[in-house]
Order: C-alpha cells, then sequence, then structure tokens
C-alpha cells in the first residue's frame, strides 16, 4: 500500500503539538494566509514569507499588505483576523502553573477583528496607542488603529479600557476612540460604524462555528470540534 508523503510544516506543527502538551506550553497557528503575509519569528532571520499551520509564539510579529487577509487561531478556537495593511505582535503567549492562558498583543496598526473565547482566569489584554484593552470575558471586537488614532468598537460581549488611571467600559454596540496626542481622554459612542470587511469577519467566525460543530466528537459529555483537536 501506497504512503501519502506527509508535507513537512505538518510534521514540524505536529512535533509542536505534542512538546508544547508536554511542556504546558501554548498551541497558537496561523491558520489563515491570503495575499501578501509576512512573519517575523524573532529568530534573528527578519521577515519570512508566512505559510500556514506555522506555530505563533511570544515575540513574532504578524504583517498583512494591501489586499491581504491572515487569521491566527488560539487553542480553544478564539481567532484574531488582520485585514489590508495591518500588522501585530505577539508580546506574550503563555501559561502559568494553574493552566490559565496569558495572552497579550500589541496592535500597531491596521485592521484587526477579535473573536475571543475566554475561559476561567485567562487573561487576554491588547495593547494599541501605549493604552491597554483588556478581555476578561467572551468578546467579539474590532480595532483600527494609526499613529495618531484608534477606535475600539465591541460587537459582543464587553472589553476593559484600562489607562492613565481609570477603567472604562466598552460594551456591546459601543465605539471606543483613543488618540495619541491626547492620552488621557477617550471618547465613547453608542454606535459602531460598519465597514465591508465585517462581513468577511462574520461570515468567517459562522464558517468555523459550523467546521466546529460538524467535526466534533462527544466523549464523557464534552464536546471537541476545534481544528486541533
Amino acid at each position: 500500500m501506497l504512503m501519502r508523503r506527509v508535507p513537512a510544516l505538518m510534521i514540524l506543527l505536529l512535533a509542536f503539538c505534542l512538546g508544547a502538551a508536554a511542556n504546558n506550553a501554548r498551541i497558537v497557528r496561523l491558520s489563515m494566509a491570503q495575499g501578501e503575509v509576512e512573519l517575523d519569528r524573532n529568530v534573528g532571520q527578519g521577515i519570512e514569507h508566512a505559510i500556514v499551520n506555522t506555530p505563533i509564539t511570544s515575540g513574532m510579529r504578524l504583517d498583512t499588505y494591501d489586499g491581504a487577509r491572515a487569521e491566527v487561531e488560539f487553542e480553544n478556537g478564539g481567532t484574531i483576523r488582520l485585514v489590508g495593511r495591518a500588522s501585530v505582535t505577539f508580546r506574550e503567549l503563555s501559561m502559568n502553573a494553574n493552566g490559565d492562558k496569558i495572552t497579550a498583543i500589541d496592535v500597531q496598526h491596521g485592521t484587526v477583528y477579535f473573536d475571543i473565547h475566554h475561559k476561567g482566569d485567562d487573561r487576554f489584554q491588547v495593547s494599541v496607542l501605549g493604552q491597554d484593552v483588556n478581555l476578561d470575558k467572551s468578546a467579539h471586537l474590532r480595532i483600527i488603529a494609526d499613529e495618531q488614532t484608534a477606535t475600539v468598537a465591541v460587537f459582543k460581549g464587553e472589553a476593559w479600557l484600562d489607562g492613565r488611571g481609570e477603567r472604562a467600559a466598552v460594551k456591546k454596540n459601543e465605539t471606543l476612540t483613543l488618540e495619541s496626542n491626547d492620552p488621557g481622554r477617550y471618547f465613547l459612542a453608542k454606535n459602531i460604524d460598519s465597514l465591508a470587511d465585517d462581513q468577511w469577519d462574520r461570515s468567517r467566525s459562522t464558517e468555523r462555528d459550523q467546521y466546529a460543530s460538524n467535526s466534533g466528537y462527544q466523549y464523557s459529555n464534552t464536546a471537541y470540534g476545534a481544528p486541533y483537536s
């Protein structure tokens, strides 16, 4: 019987997953790359062409360019998605002694969608324009940033701005605006301006949920269906 050849990258991903499980480390991967997508793996080799299924670890930077799209998937099925000219740095992807996941991501610029599945005492923090946005619960939001302005639009759940000595909640269907020249102030609007890419983000989330549901299996009344399973 002929055996199919397994691509080297899949072997690398499998080895990474097995090693991560043994060392209680994180399992995060680049799950989609369309167009010009680049990755700095923080190993001294600079910018490289991004390859789907590449493991994402602390210190890496992901860049997308005009017309490009990329998605990073976390262990629990949560994702972040970059659209067009955007850049994020994965400042920390770790796990503490209790098994709680710690995620810290810096949005450098561009449009980035976060579809976060929160569990227990996990910590998920996004930094933009020098201020921290914390996600204490599951949430779906969009951040758009340039050198002067950033907006945080929450589609579902809520986010918390922690900066300059105060904590402000951004709830469902609200938009928070930050300005670099006035970091002590923020503006909160009771609406979200729609973008053409919002529909793609929603459809991508729906497709992933349907795939997980159709591919899942049951064991001890627990459903497993994420691609990593």
